[in-house]
């Protein structure tokens, strides 16, 4: 019954998708990446699930709709040549590769459903004042934040399991008939709806940083915005994930940094380095502890794993998914190695090498510089400094903890929404200036 209950919720939200403008399709990407998990689907091969299906409805309507305007979108996208370098990277290793026309269509699926996230969040960021996302997330964050606490206080991860059941396909490592709970004596990790503790953590932080950069435009009472800080800092300590939580107290130690005098900054700044170096060998000893997390000897072995594999095809690599396909096993931090001593290849570092080479490895971080690059130029406008610290947030949890259970999506769904935003914001400022300019020469030609 219960299972019916959630089909019947993802058929609302397909059909306000299908039959909404793109402000409600952009709510129903953005509600299914948080609340139904990457490892569930309707079919098994080809793998079709909510998420793909949201994904490919949503570009085939677009595409329908207006042409037009959807050519003239992309135009204005200021991704199109590292996106488009992606996808060469991408293609060329599955042809080269030896994988033939099925290669090709992995290659196409796996750039689609990563990377075009960026695309589509861009295209509904045009109509960032009907879409409001940031004045319509408080609800959301409470009820997220109490099915966090249920999932602590009862132990069991309960809606995980509901979710999970109710679909067809169920692709994770995780027993759903036992006790669904990744908390350990070291540890409470909760992760209530999404496939990983450290995926929690990465989306919580992007909300985070977004939410602050915003603080200022957000139509909350002081109270609500105490409320909605609260539960996401909560979610964020009871994942576990220290990437997410270093990364979330770095680029709010960078905002406030920006805002101090440059006196200050350079006190600061000296501080700082003084605290790193004396506190590293604290830092190491905390991470070569055995049994509690990923460590220090098992990140080394991971690289040495990496670069065996590298070397076999150091520019074009492997193949699409090579790693999931002949090195490692699926599981919840999607695609972990095999052997239990070496310990999930935690690193976008290592898949990227490993799959796709020097160039795959180039194309991605090229894709994080031009967009941190785009937002950094227009920092004064109002979504940039949004856009900019939910990207290099999470290229940095990417390089401390890898692409988990679909973290990459949420962070390129807000930071695809920022840059529409940003774009269509600089728009308007030209129109208003040009106005300007007009009636300044109508003046003076009447005088």
């Amino acid at each position: 019954m219960v299972s019916y209950l959630v089909l019947l919720l993802f058929a609302v939200i397909l059909a306000v998708s299908l039959f909404g403008k793109i402000p409600q399709r952009f709510f129903c990407v953005l509600l299914v990446t948080v609340l139904i998990p990457p490892c569930v689907a309707f079919t098994k091969s080809p793998a079709i699930s909510p998420h793909h299906i949201l994904l490919y409805s949503f570009f085939f309507l677009a595409f329908l709709e207006s042409f037009e305007k959807f050519k003239d979108s992309f135009l204005a996208f200021p991704l199109k040549f590292p996106l488009l370098l992606l996808a060469v990277s991408l293609f060329s290793t599955a042809i080269f590769c030896g994988e033939g026309v099925k290669g090709v269509y992995n290659a196409f699926r796996y750039f689609m459903e990563n990377y075009s996230y960026l695309f589509l969040a861009f295209i509904c960021g045009l109509f960032y004042k009907e879409i409001n996302l940031w004045n319509k997330l408080f609800w959301p964050i409470i009820v997220i934040g109490l099915l966090g606490l249920f999932e602590l206080a009862y132990g069991d991860n309960v809606f995980f399991r509901i979710i999970s059941k109710a679909f067809p396909i169920y692709d994770g490592y995780l027993d759903l008939d036992s006790v669904l709970s990744m908390s350990r004596s070291y540890r409470t990790r909760i992760f209530i709806t999404t496939q990983h503790p450290s995926a929690l953590g990465a989306m919580t932080c992007c909300f985070i940083l977004a939410l602050t950069t915003q603080v200022k435009n957000l139509e909350w009472s002081k109270i609500k915005k105490i409320v909605a800080f609260g539960s996401l800092g909560l979610i964020l300590l009871l994942s576990g994930s220290r990437s997410g939580l270093l990364c979330c107290l770095l680029c709010l130690a960078l905002m406030l940094f920006g805002r101090l005098p440059a006196a200050l900054k350079i006190v600061i700044a000296g501080f700082a380095c003084f605290l790193l170096i004396f506190s590293v060998s604290k830092v190491v000893d905390r991470f070569s502890e055995e049994g509690q997390g990923s460590t220090i000897s098992m990140r080394q072995e991971q690289l040495l794993y990496s670069y065996v594999y590298f070397m076999k095809s150091p520019v074009l690599g492997n193949g699409v998914r090579y790693t999931s396909k002949n090195v490692m096993e699926r599981d919840t931090y999607n695609d972990r190695v095999t052997d239990t001593s070496i310990g999930g290849l935690e690193s976008v570092l290592f898949y990227q090498l490993i799959d796709y080479g020097i160039l795959g490895l180039f194309s991605y971080f090229l894709l994080f510089v031009c967009a941190l690059i785009y937002f950094f130029r227009r920092r004064n406008i109002e979504f940039a400094k949004t856009g900019f610290f939910v990207m290099f947030s999470f290229l940095i949890f990417a390089i401390l903890s890898g692409e988990i259970g679909g973290n990459n999506v949420l962070a390129y769904l807000l930071a695809g929404f920022c840059m529409g935003a940003v774009h269509k914001q600089e728009s308007e400022t030209e129109e208003i200036d040009a106005e300007e300019q007009e009636q300044i020469t109508d003046d003076r030609n009447e005088k």
